[in-house]
């Protein structure tokens, strides 16, 4: 039986990372909704259209694409529809679900059915926090570009070899191996998001340190530099680019460098903040690390939302830690870190939890 599948003409690549391509096999072009077979699935947005791939076998004559239901879903064929795979597209007509099958020359169904899901991709919206007043993973599954859709889908579904995972298969480096969260997080993140500019994401924010880290709590911040920080990462965010921000998970024992700690280090790790709310007081992030982060997202198209809790997005709230004061009666927030609502492995209770530590900016 064939089937339907992103057009495997596209990858994610860059060679300046030393990554591999995502998709890394062409299983990874399949459209299924958790791991490798069972339901196919993916959502469009209302009146876009996106490109697919028909494979089917080579004995077999393609003759025509069906929907189950034409007010939805308007299948279509681009070029010709003798080339092996066969491009269709897909129009998204009204909000409801379509089955799209492919029949032979002689009637018999010979692919599918993918099941398309059509309407308008909603924000993350949760009751238990702040919902994000700007959201760059419904701005890109708004879109027409089924490669991104698909990658993002697999993110948020868990599947396996996704773009974001660094653990996974397509982002080992070729130096580094799989601890190149730094650069899953850049170029990943420009290849789905778009270019973030050329600024590095090294530029600190607490105050200098010199010595050893004994005490998490050496780690403080000005509140008007965090508050700046807040500023600059929602302006970029409504801009319609990710921010790459370095983060301490377990700082004791690091080293400053000229005062400043370098998260790339051990003990540091790299993060990829992509939604905000109103207020700029609370940041939804993309995390490399599996596990490391876990929220479900909760924004999506009716009929194609994300029922796993992901194993790849957190948020970042902004809070006011006595502990980090540099004086005894300033009251303000005072950090950007993980929310209590999103801890995976990295945990307040453990203390590895996350903390925004440097970013593009000279503040």
């Amino acid at each position: 039986m064939g089937f339907f599948q992103v057009p495997d003409d596209r990858n994610l690549f860059h060679t300046e990372s030393q990554l591999k391509t995502w998709p890394v096999s062409k299983a990874g072009y399949r459209l299924f909704t958790t791991g490798n077979g069972g339901e196919e699935k993916i959502g469009i947005e209302l009146n876009q259209t996106i490109e697919l791939a028909l494979v089917v076998d080579p004995h077999q004559v393609f003759g025509s694409l069906h929907s189950s239901n034409l007010g939805f879903v308007e299948p279509g064929i681009v070029g010709s529809p003798t080339a092996k795979p066969v491009r269709i597209k897909l129009a998204a007509k009204g909000a409801g679900t379509a089955d799209i099958t492919a029949k032979s020359d002689s009637g018999e169904i010979i692919a599918g059915p993918i099941k398309v899901v059509v309407g308008h991709f909603e924000n993350h919206k949760d009751p238990s926090h702040e919902d994000m007043d700007v959201d760059l993973i419904a701005e890109v599954c708004r879109g027409s570009d089924p490669l991104k859709i698909h990658g993002l889908q697999r993110m948020l579904h868990n599947n396996v070899d996704n773009p974001f995972d660094q653990n996974g298969p397509s982002n080992y480096h070729a130096v580094f191996g799989n601890m190149a969260c730094g650069i899953v997080a850049k170029f990943r993140g420009e290849e789905i998001f778009g270019f973030m500019g050329k600024v590095e994401y090294d530029h600190p924010y607490h105050e200098p340190i010199y010595g050893e880290i004994t005490d998490r709590n050496q780690v403080k911040y000005k509140p008007e530099k965090i508050l700046s920080l807040q500023t600059h990462i929602g302006a970029m965010l409504r801009d319609h680019k990710p921010v790459r921000v370095g983060v301490l998970d377990s700082p004791i024992g690091m080293r400053p460098i000229n005062g400043h700690l370098v998260a790339y280090f051990a003990g540091g790790h790299s993060v990829l903040i992509v939604g905000a709310n109103a207020a700029n007081t609370q940041f939804m992030y993309i995390d490399p690390w599996t596990t490391g982060s876990q929220m479900q997202y909760k924004g999506g198209i009716a009929g194609n939302t994300f029922s796993e809790v992901s194993q790849f997005i957190g948020l970042f709230d902004t809070e006011y830690d006595p502990n980090r004061r540099l004086k005894a009666t300033d009251t303000r927030k005072n950090i950007i870190i993980e929310s209590k609502l999103t801890e995976g492995s990295f945990t307040r209770a453990g203390g590895n939890f996350l903390e925004v530590e440097a970013g593009p900016w000279m503040l």
